[in-house]
């Protein structure tokens, strides 16, 4: 559409800002002067049809014909004085920034007061308990001692798997490494299966005995380093389960260490320090364990 004006600008003006009357003949006027334009691609246009106005009031809605679309390229929450950007590695949402603001404390529906004797004397299921006492019982293992482990390792489930990074396996946490070797070792028919709650139990028990009789007589290891024997039951059974944690090499070398500044090697006490604490934590949640079993008899 093509609209020329002539004249001085000021009489443009004048006419432009002139107030509009809209009378009833407003749109047939409205109409004639569209027609007359020039509109080189178009035909002249004689008539057009106006709709009749409506008053605002009489507008109707029918929900039903309502839609809405949201378009959202990004969330982003901030705070002016301090962000906390969360970029970890594997975040599905990298770049998200969350403002100390926005992250408020989980509102408690319910509490309950549980006693420290009830957590400890946890048990597992009927079968596995079973099966883990028979193992431990036809190994010389002691059966508590057994349980507390595997509570430890896998709080008593067959398909576990760590996160840690080992992928260690099934009730007792083998690693696949462990298990194949003792599988062979005991020379036990069929393939190795690591969630197969018999076969991993049997496992793990002969694999905690091991570790008992290498802490409990001399031994040299693979490594070259030689065990140092626990002054007493009760340091041999530490030792085995601080090497259940940490491996029988890692124990070893803290023995050593400790030795090396006069301490005694077959003291777990003077040993602690040089064991990782991770495995020093473990060591006391295992025997705590053992001591809610061996409590509830």
């Amino acid at each position: 559409m093509k609209v020329t004006f002539t004249g001085h600008f000021k009489d443009v003006t004048r006419q432009v800002a002139a107030p509009v009357s809209l009378d009833d003949a407003a749109p047939q006027k409205f109409a004639k002067l569209i027609g007359d334009l020039e509109k080189p691609d178009l035909p002249k246009v004689d008539q057009i049809k106006t709709a009749e106005l409506i008053a605002p009031s009489d507008i109707k809605f029918d929900p039903s014909d309502m839609m809405g679309r949201f378009d959202i390229k990004s969330y982003k929450l901030e705070n002016s004085v301090e962000q906390v950007e969360r970029l970890g590695e594997g975040d599905p949402y990298p770049g998200v920034k969350i403002s100390a603001g926005d992250l408020k404390a989980p509102q408690i529906l319910s509490a309950k007061r549980v006693s420290a004797a009830a957590i400890q004397n946890l048990q597992p299921k009927a079968e596995i308990a079973s099966l883990i006492n028979k193992t431990g019982l036809q190994e010389g293992v002691d059966p508590q001692l057994a349980l507390a482990v595997a509570r430890a390792e896998s709080a008593f489930n067959p398909r576990a798997i760590s996160t840690d990074g080992h992928a260690s396996k099934g009730l007792f946490q083998l690693l696949d490494s462990t298990g194949q070797h003792l599988h062979s070792k005991l020379d036990m028919d069929g393939h190795y299966d690591p969630f197969n709650a018999k076969l991993n139990t049997t496992l793990g028990v002969n694999y905690l005995k091991y570790l008992h009789d290498i802490f409990a007589t001399p031994t040299t290891l693979p490594n070259n380093m030689t065990t140092n024997p626990g002054s007493n039951g009760i340091d041999v059974e530490k030792f085995a389960v601080a090497a259940f944690n940490a491996g029988e090499g890692r124990v070893a070398s803290a023995q050593e260490r400790a030795k090396k500044i006069g301490k005694n090697p077959a003291d777990y006490k003077a040993v602690e320090p040089f064991l990782p604490d991770s495995t020093q934590e473990y060591v006391t949640r295992v025997l705590s364990y053992k001591a809610g079993y061996e409590a509830e008899g």
